[in-house]
Protein backbone atom coordinates (compact mmCIF):
# COMPACT_ATOMS: atom_id res chain seq x y z
CA UNK A 1 0.00 0.00 0.00
CA UNK A 2 2.54 2.47 0.56
CA UNK A 3 3.67 1.64 -3.27
CA UNK A 4 0.10 3.15 -4.04
CA UNK A 5 0.46 6.11 -1.43
CA UNK A 6 3.72 6.76 -3.42
CA UNK A 7 2.40 6.49 -6.99
CA UNK A 8 -0.56 8.22 -5.78
CA UNK A 9 1.59 11.51 -4.58
CA UNK A 10 3.24 11.16 -7.57
CA UNK A 11 0.27 11.21 -9.49
CA UNK A 12 -1.24 14.29 -7.49
CA UNK A 13 1.99 15.96 -7.93
CA UNK A 14 1.82 15.25 -11.80
CA UNK A 15 -1.54 16.37 -11.98
CA UNK A 16 -0.62 19.66 -9.88
CA UNK A 17 1.87 20.18 -11.67
CA UNK A 18 0.10 19.99 -15.22
CA UNK A 19 -2.42 22.28 -13.61
CA UNK A 20 0.14 25.06 -12.98
CA UNK A 21 1.67 24.50 -16.20
CA UNK A 22 -1.38 25.44 -17.42
CA UNK A 23 -2.33 28.20 -15.65
CA UNK A 24 0.86 29.68 -16.18
CA UNK A 25 -0.19 29.28 -19.94
CA UNK A 26 -3.46 30.47 -19.58
CA UNK A 27 -1.86 33.73 -17.48
CA UNK A 28 0.58 34.01 -20.85
CA UNK A 29 -1.99 34.05 -23.20
CA UNK A 30 -3.94 36.20 -21.13
CA UNK A 31 -1.12 38.95 -21.21
CA UNK A 32 -0.08 38.09 -24.59
CA UNK A 33 -3.91 39.53 -25.59
CA UNK A 34 -3.94 42.37 -23.08
CA UNK A 35 -0.49 43.33 -24.78
CA UNK A 36 -1.96 42.44 -28.54
CA UNK A 37 -5.08 44.67 -27.92
CA UNK A 38 -3.16 47.54 -26.03
CA UNK A 39 -0.82 47.46 -29.16
CA UNK A 40 -3.79 47.57 -31.81
CA UNK A 41 -5.37 50.49 -29.72
CA UNK A 42 -2.08 52.36 -29.95
CA UNK A 43 -1.88 51.78 -33.44
CA UNK A 44 -5.43 52.52 -34.04
CA UNK A 45 -4.72 55.93 -32.15
CA UNK A 46 -1.85 56.60 -34.14
CA UNK A 47 -3.30 56.13 -37.50
CA UNK A 48 -6.48 58.62 -36.09
CA UNK A 49 -3.54 61.14 -34.72
CA UNK A 50 -2.00 60.76 -38.33
CA UNK A 51 -5.25 61.60 -39.21
CA UNK A 52 -5.72 64.66 -37.53
CA UNK A 53 -2.26 65.80 -38.62
CA UNK A 54 -2.89 65.34 -42.31
CA UNK A 55 -6.67 67.23 -42.23
CA UNK A 56 -4.91 69.74 -40.08
CA UNK A 57 -2.65 70.26 -42.95
CA UNK A 58 -5.01 70.25 -45.37
CA UNK A 59 -6.71 72.80 -43.68
CA UNK A 60 -2.99 75.01 -43.32
CA UNK A 61 -2.99 74.49 -47.05
CA UNK A 62 -6.12 75.48 -47.95
CA UNK A 63 -6.13 78.51 -45.39
CA UNK A 64 -2.64 79.28 -47.40
CA UNK A 65 -3.80 79.38 -50.57
CA UNK A 66 -7.04 81.57 -49.83
CA UNK A 67 -4.39 83.92 -48.28
CA UNK A 68 -2.57 83.96 -51.46
CA UNK A 69 -5.69 84.06 -53.43
CA UNK A 70 -6.63 87.32 -51.79
CA UNK A 71 -3.42 88.65 -51.52
CA UNK A 72 -3.66 88.66 -55.35
CA UNK A 73 -7.35 89.99 -55.45
CA UNK A 74 -5.84 92.51 -53.49
CA UNK A 75 -2.99 93.77 -55.87
CA UNK A 76 -5.10 93.46 -58.88
CA UNK A 77 -7.53 95.95 -57.47
CA UNK A 78 -4.94 98.17 -56.46
CA UNK A 79 -3.33 97.97 -60.11
CA UNK A 80 -6.87 98.54 -61.40
CA UNK A 81 -7.29 101.48 -59.27
CA UNK A 82 -4.06 102.83 -60.13
CA UNK A 83 -4.93 102.51 -63.81
CA UNK A 84 -8.07 104.42 -63.28
CA UNK A 85 -6.08 106.76 -61.35
CA UNK A 86 -3.59 106.81 -64.49
CA UNK A 87 -6.21 107.41 -66.89
CA UNK A 88 -7.65 109.87 -65.01
CA UNK A 89 -4.56 112.31 -64.71
CA UNK A 90 -4.05 111.68 -68.71
CA UNK A 91 -7.79 112.45 -69.87
CA UNK A 92 -7.28 115.67 -67.19
CA UNK A 93 -3.81 116.39 -69.08
CA UNK A 94 -5.19 115.55 -72.71
CA UNK A 95 -8.14 118.26 -72.00
CA UNK A 96 -5.92 120.63 -70.32
CA UNK A 97 -3.78 120.55 -73.53
CA UNK A 98 -6.38 120.93 -75.97
CA UNK A 99 -7.98 124.10 -73.87
CA UNK A 100 -5.08 125.57 -73.92
CA UNK A 101 -4.32 124.63 -77.01
CA UNK A 102 -8.16 126.15 -78.64
CA UNK A 103 -6.85 129.29 -76.08
CA UNK A 104 -3.78 130.01 -78.31
CA UNK A 105 -5.46 129.57 -81.08
CA UNK A 106 -7.97 132.07 -80.26
CA UNK A 107 -4.99 133.92 -78.88
CA UNK A 108 -3.53 133.99 -82.34
CA UNK A 109 -6.72 134.89 -84.39
CA UNK A 110 -7.35 137.34 -82.63
CA UNK A 111 -4.38 139.00 -83.04
CA UNK A 112 -3.23 138.28 -86.45
CA UNK A 113 -3.75 141.40 -88.69
CA UNK A 114 -3.35 138.82 -91.61
CA UNK A 115 -5.12 136.01 -92.39
CA UNK A 116 -4.22 133.87 -94.93
CA UNK A 117 -7.41 131.87 -96.38
CA UNK A 118 -7.30 129.27 -99.03
CA UNK A 119 -8.14 130.43 -102.53
CA UNK A 120 -9.53 127.02 -104.80
CA UNK A 121 -12.37 127.42 -106.57
CA UNK A 122 -14.00 125.23 -108.30
CA UNK A 123 -15.04 125.60 -111.19
CA UNK A 124 -12.91 128.72 -112.22
CA UNK A 125 -14.93 132.39 -111.28
CA UNK A 126 -16.43 134.64 -114.50
CA UNK A 127 -15.69 137.68 -114.95
CA UNK A 128 -19.01 139.34 -113.06
CA UNK A 129 -18.24 136.72 -109.99
CA UNK A 130 -17.78 138.45 -106.56
CA UNK A 131 -16.05 137.37 -103.60
CA UNK A 132 -16.90 138.02 -100.45
CA UNK A 133 -14.72 137.76 -97.20
CA UNK A 134 -16.26 137.89 -93.45
CA UNK A 135 -14.79 137.96 -90.19
CA UNK A 136 -17.84 137.37 -87.39
CA UNK A 137 -19.91 138.68 -90.09
CA UNK A 138 -18.47 141.68 -91.06
CA UNK A 139 -17.42 142.34 -94.66
CA UNK A 140 -13.79 142.90 -94.99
Amino acid sequence: TQGTNEEQIRLQQELLLKQQVEAKRKEEEEYRKQQEAQLMAAIKEEEAMEKERQRQKEIEEQERKRKQEEEEKNRLLQELEAAKLKAAEEERKRKEAEEMAEKLKQENMNKQSELNVPKQINPALNQVDKIEYNADGTPI
